[in-house]
């Protein structure tokens, strides 16, 4: 399977990237009681974006150390693309808002 072709199982799992270079969210106009989960909403369609743009580089990290032998196409497209959104979630980490829970609930 090409490059390409994978990069598009990668998209299938993208919750809120759907194409585009300009990301439509925008936390800071949000009000305050929605201002959380707009904040979380840039963040992973940032993290979307960069693993669907720069797909080799998130593979050569997934490779480098969460390598898993014997995976379908698919599922390797869904290891990557989950070694992203943990990537995100943990450089936005906080102890007042738990995103993690938030983006499952997205």
């Amino acid at each position: 399977m090409a490059t390409t072709n994978i990069i598009e199982l990668v998209k299938k799992n993208c919750k809120l990237y759907k194409g585009g270079d300009t990301n439509p969210y925008r936390p800071e106009e949000a009000s305050k009681e929605n201002w959380a989960k707009e904040y979380l909403k840039f963040q992973i369609w940032d993290a979307e974006y960069s693993v669907v743009q720069k797909f080799t580089w998130w593979r050569q990290m997934w490779e480098d150390s969460h390598f898993i032998p014997d995976l379908s196409k698919e599922e390797r497209a869904e290891e990557i693309y989950k070694l992203a959104i943990k990537d995100k979630l943990r450089k936005i980490e906080r102890e007042d808002i738990d995103f993690m829970q938030m983006y499952f609930d997205l």
